[in-house]
C-alpha cells in the first residue's frame, strides 16, 4: 500500500455482513504487513503479523513505543499457544479455563520462532485471548497470532473506542474496525508464569482475588 496517498477507512460492525467483509479486508491487509486497529474486550488495539518483523518495527514506531517495551501476542484459539509459546506449565491450562478468552495476559516462554523484536529479545512473551468475537475470528482468518498493543500513542490515555483511535492514527493505519465501546475500557491484568511462585506484573481489570482462587500462590 502506497502510504503517501494512505486513507483511514473505518468500518462499523453492524451486521454479519459487514462483520464478514471486514474480516476479510483486515485479514488481507495483515497478510501485506499492514497494521490494522481493531476493538477488543479491555481496549482498541493496533496490530500485525507475529512474524512479520518489518510489520513488528512499524509497529513499534506508530506507537512512538521504545523498543526495549515488548509487545504482546493475541490468539485466536488455544490451539495457537502452541504457536507463540512453549515449554508451558499445566498451571496454565487451569488458569486459561478459568480466565480465557478474557482480560487476562499470560507471560510463557516465547518460542524462537517469534521475532526477537518484539520481546526486546527476552525469551518470555505476553499472551491474551480477548473476549471479543470479531478480533477472535479475525485471528482465526489470518491464521496466525497478532502482534498487539494498545491505540494509543505511548504515555497517552488509552484508547475505547474507533473515534478515538482515528484522531491519533488518521491516515498513519489503512483499517479501523468499530464495534462500539470497548466493554470493559481498562487494560489486561498480567501475570508471569514462567517464576516460581507466579507473580503478578500488572494489575488491570481482572482483580487478584479472583486469580488467587486458582493460584493461590501468587505472588503481589
Amino acid at each position: 500500500m502506497d502510504r503517501k496517498k494512505l486513507q483511514t477507512e473505518i468500518i462499523v460492525l453492524s451486521s454479519e455482513v459487514s462483520i464478514r467483509k471486514s474480516i476479510k479486508l483486515a485479514a488481507e491487509l495483515i497478510e501485506e504487513g499492514e497494521i490494522i486497529a481493531f476493538p477488543t474486550d479491555t481496549l482498541y488495539g493496533l496490530g500485525c503479523s507475529i512474524f512479520d518483523e518489518n510489520a513488528i518495527r512499524n509497529l513499534f514506531e506508530l506507537k512512538c513505543r521504545n523498543l526495549t517495551k515488548p509487545i504482546n501476542a493475541l490468539i485466536g484459539s488455544i490451539e495457537q499457544l502452541s504457536y507463540v509459546a512453549e515449554n508451558i506449565p499445566l498451571i496454565v491450562y487451569e488458569v486459561i479455563k478459568e480466565f480465557w478468552p478474557g482480560d487476562l495476559t499470560l507471560i510463557l516462554q516465547k518460542k524462537n520462532e517469534i521475532p526477537n523484536i518484539l520481546t526486546n529479545g527476552m525469551n518470555t512473551i505476553g499472551v491474551r485471548m480477548p473476549n471479543n468475537e470479531v478480533t477472535l475470528r479475525l485471528i482465526c482468518e489470518v491464521d496466525k497470532p497478532l502482534a498487539t498493543t494498545s491505540a494509543n500513542i505511548s504515555g497517552k490515555p488509552s484508547i475505547t473506542n474507533a473515534k478515538q483511535v482515528l484522531d491519533n492514527f488518521r491516515n498513519k493505519i489503512p483499517l479501523i474496525l468499530d464495534s462500539g465501546e470497548s466493554k470493559i475500557g481498562k487494560e489486561s491484568t498480567i501475570i508471569s508464569l514462567v517464576t516460581e511462585p507466579p507473580s503478578i506484573i500488572r494489575q488491570g481489570s481482572l482483580s487478584i482475588e479472583k486469580l488467587k482462587r486458582i493460584i493461590p500462590n501468587l505472588k503481589e
